[in-house]
């Protein structure tokens, strides 16, 4: 990657999350349509998923949580289970991803709305003393 050949640190804060666990959120954007614009995007994407990779890294523009929510959708249209997945080849979920190109975007508008759900219930529930 061009980015890795001119600096391995910006490399690691914007497409890796740095054992303190927060993320640069600006650098993540970048990252984000680097990928985008990646023309392998979907080979990265592909691997990572029959792969299971579990690391919060960017892989194919998709953070961890992205590529579980798409795995599912994956698995279930190809009548496996999700730890099926894993013995399905690459250049099968490769050509799933072609034949669904919409299905990223779904799966990060998905996990945007989990996690906003996950927020305000949580809040409430503060709100209302029911948290613990």
């Amino acid at each position: 990657m061009r980015v890795a050949a001119r600096s391995q640190a910006l490399a690691d804060q914007m497409f890796a999350v740095p054992d303190s666990g927060r993320v640069d959120r600006r650098a993540r954007r970048v990252a984000r349509r680097l990928c985008d614009s990646c023309p392998v995007r979907d080979l990265c994407l592909s691997e990572a998923l029959a792969r299971r990779t579990r690391d919060n890294v960017l892989a194919g523009g998709l953070t961890y949580q992205e590529r579980c929510v798409l795995s599912h959708e994956i698995a279930a249209d190809l009548g496996v289970t999700l730890w099926g997945l894993a013995s399905v080849s690459p250049s099968t979920v490769l050509a799933w991803l072609r034949e669904h190109p919409r299905a990223v975007e779904r799966a990060r508008s998905c996990t945007r709305a989990y996690w906003r759900d996950r927020k305000r219930s949580s809040s409430a529930a503060l709100a209302q003393g029911r948290l613990f």
